[in-house]
């Protein structure tokens, strides 16, 4: 397969979805390159311009996962081979510190964030989300703490109050 049939592949939707896989996984890095992709398919098939971000997280999810369980597989004593040891150090503290939250936050920060050793750690040291829900807000938008500040605050205040109730 040439580059110029690769590059194709990644300007239809299958291929939008596996650069999302690829770009969250520990296999593969192209800064910006799902952006500038979702940027040109959106543009060219305006109709479509819902399904594309939809897509991309889609795969983004699957590659993280797969990169969560790679993590998982290889374990603590494996991670000393592909981490340098003071990283190593830092993020076994983190993970064990604040855990899944700090999983949360990274996936928070911008790039250039090693967001993909973050997830391959977490998976190794077994970070796990015991308390973890989802919350389906009718009409909410992206920034839904924006849009509906009261129900997120609701909402906030009462997974808040679960956990300390709960001694996490």
């Amino acid at each position: 397969m040439s580059f110029i049939s690769l590059f194709r592949f990644f300007l239809t939707w299958w291929g939008v979805f596996l650069l999302g896989a690829l770009d969250s996984s520990a296999l593969f890095f192209a800064p910006f390159g799902t952006d500038a992709v979702l940027v040109y398919l959106c543009a060219r098939n305006r109709s479509l311009f819902w399904l594309y971000p939809l897509l991309t997280t889609a795969g983004s999810v699957v590659g993280a996962a797969m990169t969560y369980a790679m993590g998982a597989k290889i374990g603590d004593a494996g991670l000393s081979r592909l981490v340098a040891e003071r990283r190593l150090e830092r993020l076994r503290r983190r993970v064990k510190e604040i855990g899944a939250f700090a999983l949360g936050l990274a996936a928070a920060l911008p790039p250039p964030f090693p967001l993909t050793a973050f997830v391959l750690t977490s998976g190794a040291l077994k970070a796990a989300v015991p308390s973890a829900r989802i919350e389906y807000v009718e009409g909410a938008g992206h920034a839904l703490f924006v849009d509906q500040a009261d129900r997120f605050n609701a909402l906030l205040e009462n997974f808040i109050g679960s956990l300390t109730a709960s001694g996490r």
